[in-house]
């Protein structure tokens, strides 16, 4: 668990955008790894009071996160080992009886370590209070075998959607979570049409920011895919696929004949780099968070 460079930015970004932050609470401690020089760009980019700091000094992030306002700090982890101030299983089910949420809740990277994921993110949103937010900075791709899980954008636009009392702010996409690497704003797929995809051979970190917008029980529903949702709705997913050879036109019965002329490794190839080409249209390359 760590307030990384990026998840430390998107923290520092939506202060300035006027979130508010008197109340904090981070899923277990998180162990800073932001330099002095990275806290000089967060103060030059964002106007974040934290010149001075730096991970040798300061290896837990309380102290970022009171430079940035909050004047009560919680952490919730399993146990204590770490000293934290609540200890509970987010395995469990959110408790029955209404709790006092918080202004921001942050996750640097507890979620994909814990196996019930629906309970899991089921308690952090009960823990953030109407007009509150919730942060993460974890796992998608190239992290196999660190978690239980590596999560899709399209995972949390779904959860985070006004059924479930939310409403997505921001979904980013970041290299190795470090300074220099490359940064997405990811677009919601049931706007663009198109699944969001990204190949490459780094580490990809996903940055989630949500506002709580309305106190309900999540998931009295289950969130479904939203390229699957449109075609239930438009009822496609029902119509036959495969067309018998005298009910085809003449053109589609030429394209067929020419696609068996090309083998079918190429013809996967293809469709692959169309496909991937269509779901790049959801991400949109930015130089920071904004």
């Amino acid at each position: 668990m760590g307030l990384d460079f990026k998840g430390a930015a998107m923290v520092a970004y939506a202060r300035q955008q006027g979130m508010p932050m008197a109340s904090v609470l981070t899923l277990g401690r998180q162990e800073s790894v932001i330099s002095e020089a990275w806290c000089q760009h967060l103060k030059a980019a964002y106007d974040a009071p934290v010149e001075g700091l730096d991970y040798q000094r300061e290896p837990y992030g309380e102290e970022f996160f009171k430079r940035l306002g909050a004047q009560r700090i919680d952490s919730l982890d399993y146990s204590s080992y770490q000293s934290s101030t609540l200890c509970r299983d987010l395995n469990d089910p959110p408790a029955v009886d209404p709790v006092e949420g918080y202004d921001l809740v942050y996750d640097g990277g507890t979620l994909e370590h814990v196996f019930h994921f629906p309970h899991a993110i089921a308690n952090c949103m009960a823990l953030v209070k109407v007009g509150g937010h919730f942060m993460a900075s974890l796992p998608a791709n190239q992290w196999l075998g660190h978690g239980f899980y590596q999560f899709s954008p399209e995972l949390f636009f779904r959860v985070f959607s006004p059924e479930n009392g939310f409403e997505t702010v921001r979904i980013y996409l970041a290299e190795n979570g470090n300074a220099q690497g490359k940064l997405y704003r990811v677009l919601d797929p049931a706007e663009t049409g198109s699944r969001t995809l990204i190949e490459g051979g780094r580490p990809l970190l996903i940055l989630v920011w949500a506002r709580k917008i309305a106190e309900v029980k999540p998931f009295q529903k289950w969130p479904q895919q939203s390229d699957y949702s449109a075609r239930w709705a438009e009822g496609k997913e029902s119509e036959a696929t495969d067309v018998p050879p005298d009910q085809m036109s003449a053109g589609r019965k030429l394209r067929r004949a020419l696609g068996k002329l090309v083998p079918s490794s190429v013809r996967y190839y293809i469709a692959w780099r169309k496909h991937l080409k269509a779901a790049r249209r959801g991400l949109i390359e930015i130089d920071k968070l904004q």
